[in-house]
């Protein structure tokens, strides 16, 4: 139990912060899983505004379809 007790003591914050979002540890990896993802592909970029929207763009569900499939008529 003294063991518990130090464990709980030290993650005191993150527990707090659990009531407080509600959000659960899967949703969280994901999230992380998604700019972990980005960054790559905003390497070399000048600021972090470019790598919040290289992570919005690799989250998002839209299909857009590439310019050279389309046709120009």
């Amino acid at each position: 139990m003294v063991q518990v007790a130090k464990t709980m003591k030290q993650h005191k914050e993150c527990i707090l912060r659990w009531f407080h979002s509600k959000m659960p540890n899967g949703l969280l990896e994901s999230i992380k899983r998604l700019v972990q993802a980005a960054k790559p592909r905003a390497r070399g970029k000048r600021n972090v505004d470019n790598l919040i929207s290289m992570v919005y763009m690799t989250a998002n569900k839209l299909c857009i379809p590439e310019l050279a499939t389309r046709r120009a008529y």
